[in-house]
C-alpha cells in the first residue's frame, strides 16, 4: 500500500508541478513539500483540504492506510527518532571539539608561535672611511631579544681592490635569564631552544669575490676556530685537528661542518656544568649559516652568541648588497629576521 509521500510526488508529477509551485498553491514552501515527499512530516489540516481541493481527491486517497491517526504516530515516531539521533551527533561533536580544545591548551607551551618579521633595510656609507661599527637591539618580545654588533673594516689590497672584513655578532638573550637581570615585560617561562645566524651574499655579483669566512667560539674550557673558503683549498683529509664529535662533509662547492659536543663550564659562571648544544655549520662561497640547538636544561637557560665574520675581495665604488638572517627559537615562539644591507665601498 502507497503512503502519503508517495501518492503526493505521483500528483505534483502528473500535474507537472515543481516542488515550489505546489508549495504557493498550498501556501507553504518548497522545503515543506519536499519533507512531505520525503516522509519526512505530515501537513496541517489546513493543507491536508487545500491538497484535497487542488487535486480533486479525497483524504482516503492522500492517507490510503485505514488508521490516519496511527499513521500521525508513527510519523512522529520516526521524526522524533531522527531528532534524537541529530541531537547525539551534535553532543558528541561538542564534547570531541572540547576535548581537543583542552589537549590543546594543555599543550600550548609545545608548539611554537612563528613570526616572520619584517625585513630591514640598512645603508652603510663606507667609501673613504677605512672602519664602520654599528650594534642595536635587532629585535624584543616576551620571550627575549636579540641584540646586533656589525663591524666592516677596509684593508688595501691592490691597485684596483681592497679587502673588507665583514664582522656580525649576534647576542641571544631569552626571557629567562632577562628577567633574572631584573629586565621588566619578558617572562621567566621562555628559554632558548635553537638560535641561528645566516650570511648571504649574492652570487651574480662578478665584482666582489668572498675569500674566507670563520665562526669563533670561545667558552673556559673549549675554543675552536673554523675556516672555509673554496672547497678545493679545503683538505678534507686533514682531520686530525677537528674536535671529538665533529665532521666535514663535502658535495658540489658546498661543506658542511657539523659540531656535536658535550660541553663543561661553558660560561662565566662556574656552577653551570654539563651543557650540552648541537652546533651545524653550512659553508658555501657566498653562504654561511650557523644553527645552534640546546639540548638540555642548562645551555636552554643561558644567553648565547655568533660571531661570524666574512672576507672579501671587491672593487670600490661600487655597491655591495648581503643580507644577514636572525632566528630565534624560545620555548614557545619563533622569531626570524632578516637585515638587508647596501654597503656603498
Amino acid at each position: 500500500m502507497k503512503e502519503f509521500s508517495h501518492v503526493l510526488r505521483e500528483l505534483r508529477n502528473k500535474e507537472g508541478l515543481s516542488q515550489e509551485a505546489l508549495g504557493s498553491i498550498v501556501h507553504v514552501s518548497r522545503s515543506a513539500i519536499a519533507k512531505y515527499e520525503n516522509g519526512l512530516g505530515l501537513p496541517s489540516e489546513e493543507v491536508i483540504e487545500a491538497l484535497c481541493k487542488y487535486f480533486s481527491v479525497d483524504r482516503d486517497y492522500l492517507f490510503p492506510k485505514e488508521d490516519f491517526e496511527q499513521l500521525i504516530m508513527e510519523k512522529n515516531i520516526i521524526i522524533n527518532k531522527q531528532k534524537i539521533s541529530k541531537y547525539i551527533i551534535t553532543i558528541s561533536l561538542l564534547f570531541i571539539i572540547l576535548i581537543l580544545i583542552i589537549f590543546g591548551f594543555m599543550l600550548r607551551k609545545d608548539i611554537d608561535k612563528s613570526y616572520k618579521l619584517e625585513d630591514l633595510n640598512e645603508t652603510i656609507m663606507l667609501e673613504d672611511n677605512n672602519f664602520y661599527q654599528k650594534q642595536q637591539l635587532l629585535f624584543e618580545f616576551y620571550g627575549g631579544y636579540v641584540h646586533q654588533k656589525i663591524e666592516i673594516e677596509k684593508i688595501a689590497f691592490t691597485s684596483e681592490s681592497n679587502l673588507y672584513l665583514i664582522r656580525v655578532c649576534n647576542e641571544y638573550t631569552n626571557g629567562y635569564m632577562a628577567h633574572i637581570n631584573n629586565q621588566k615585560g619578558f617572562s621567566v617561562d621562555e628559554y632558548t631552544k635553537k638560535v641561528y645566524m645566516g650570511i648571504n651574499f649574492p652570487s651574480n655579483n662578478n665584482n666582489i669575490r668572498p675569500i674566507t669566512s670563520w665562526h669563533q667560539k670561545h667558552s673556559s674550557s673549549l675554543t675552536f676556530n673554523t675556516q672555509f673558503g673554496l672547497s678545493e683549498d679545503i683538505l678534507l683529509d686533514d682531520t686530525k685537528n677537528l674536535l671529538d664529535g665533529a665532521r666535514i662533509e663535502k658535495f658540489d662547492d658546498k661543506l658542511k661542518f657539523i659540531y656535536e659536543c658535550s660541553i663543561t663550564n661553558w660560561l662565566f659562571d662556574y656552577e653551570y656544568n654539563n651543557i650540552l648544544r648541537k652546533c651545524i655549520i653550512n659553508n658555501n662561497y657566498y653562504n654561511s649559516s650557523w644553527e645552534y640547538e640546546m639540548l638540555n636544561e642548562q645551555s636552554m637557560e643561558q644567553s648565547f652568541s655568533i660571531i661570524s665574520s666574512y672576507l672579501i675581495e671587491a672593487k670600490p665604488n661600487q655597491v655591495v648588497k648581503f643580507e644577514i638572517d636572525t632566528i630565534m627559537n624560545t620555548t614557545s615562539t619563533c622569531i626570524e629576521q632578516k637585515k638587508i644591507i647596501d654597503l656603498y665601498i
